[in-house]
């Protein structure tokens, strides 16, 4: 590789194991530096360990892209660095392994390609249904760099858009997680939502309510307070229900594990007319049958994705011989940063 640069995490409150970090580049000078058209030449290592890693996108015209690596550890008592490698024109294929970052999951939708919905993990590709249309747009500076806009501008009574995100799904350990940055209710009683098949555990907008469920425990905001971003497990195993809503873990002290079941799982939802319409922009979800990540685990989810800045430190730029990059002058420290 020709280049590098270390990658700094925040400590989280608990000690985590596997954890995949995003790492999110937003920078006109790293087209300069990425060989590949697709950004095939970017990898990442550890102490001269590769890691994997998923690359969710790359765009060569902006030089944006997002990757999600799989940390080893993230102790709780000290901050770890990784190292981002890239440059080298060599490497002109895909060295992501989506199915080793995300083997605890189902599904994993990016929606990042709207030619290509499909999960990173699994086979499963999205289908819309329901008796009325949708405008899916891709749209920039969200959590991850992109997302899909959804827009409804019809739907009255029981006429809805949905779009499916996988087969049923029953088991009693199991994690959700979801990141929707901005939305547009026109009327009171149109919305979108993701639901579970049971009201254990469900997310909503409607109107001006923003309501998400997790054991029957149920959190609403007004869309003023709400970024949208929902994350829960559930255990029937331990009794366990873990609930974090917009960067805070709920008191789920009241909450009732139970058999997490999807019946089909989509996200959906109604508009009333092109005045008033349903907006949601989803730029990341997540589904496991399998675990149920503790509250800790899914709090620094939330952080590291939405509060990239504060908890993901990207440092100077070096050629692979160690000496420092300085051919953009003037040198000005602060245009390291690549968000």
């Amino acid at each position: 590789m020709d280049f590098y640069r270390d990658i700094t995490f925040a400590a989280p409150t608990v000690a985590l194991t596997n954890f995949p970090a995003l790492i999110r580049i937003q920078n006109d000078r790293m087209k300069k530096r990425i060989s590949s058209t697709y950004g095939y030449d970017v990898a990442f290592r550890q102490n001269e360990t590769n890691l994997a890693f998923d690359l969710d996108f790359y765009d060569a015209s902006t030089g944006s892209g997002a990757w999600w690596v799989q940390v080893p550890s993230l102790p709780s008592n000290a901050s770890s660095t990784i190292r981002m490698v890239y440059g080298d024109s060599s490497i002109t294929t895909n060295q992501s392994t989506p199915a080793t970052v995300w083997a605890d999951y189902d599904y994993v939708y990016h929606f990042n390609d709207l030619s290509d919905l499909s999960s990173a993990v699994g086979t499963y590709t999205p289908t819309p249904g329901g008796n009325v249309s949708a405008s899916l747009s891709l749209v920039s500076n969200v959590f991850t760099g992109l997302g899909m806009c959804f827009l409804i501008t019809s739907g009255y009574g029981s006429t809805y858009y949905s779009l499916s995100l996988g087969n049923n799904i029953n088991t009693n350990t199991g994690t959700i997680s979801a990141y929707a940055s901005t939305d547009v209710i026109g009327k009171e009683d149109r919305g979108i939502g993701f639901t579970t098949g049971w009201k254990k555990y469900t997310y909503s907008i409607t109107g001006s309510a923003f309501t998400t469920a997790a054991g029957d425990y149920t959190v609403t905001m007004t869309r003023d307070e709400a970024n949208g971003i929902f994350c829960y497990g559930g255990s029937t195993n331990t009794s366990e229900v873990n609930f974090v809503v917009n960067q805070a873990i709920q008191d789920t002290s009241t909450a009732t594990p139970g058999w997490m079941r999807w019946d089909a799982p989509s996200l959906g939802g109604t508009g009333y007319n092109a005045s008033q319409p349903t907006e949601l922009i989803f730029d990341e979800m997540r589904i496991s049958s399998t675990v149920c990540k503790s509250a800790a685990w899914l709090l620094y989810e939330q952080n590291q994705i939405v509060n990239h800045a504060s908890y993901t430190n990207y440092g100077y730029e070096y050629h692979s011989d160690g000496t420092p990059v300085i051919d953009f002058f003037p040198w000005i420290p602060q245009s390291i940063v690549l968000d």
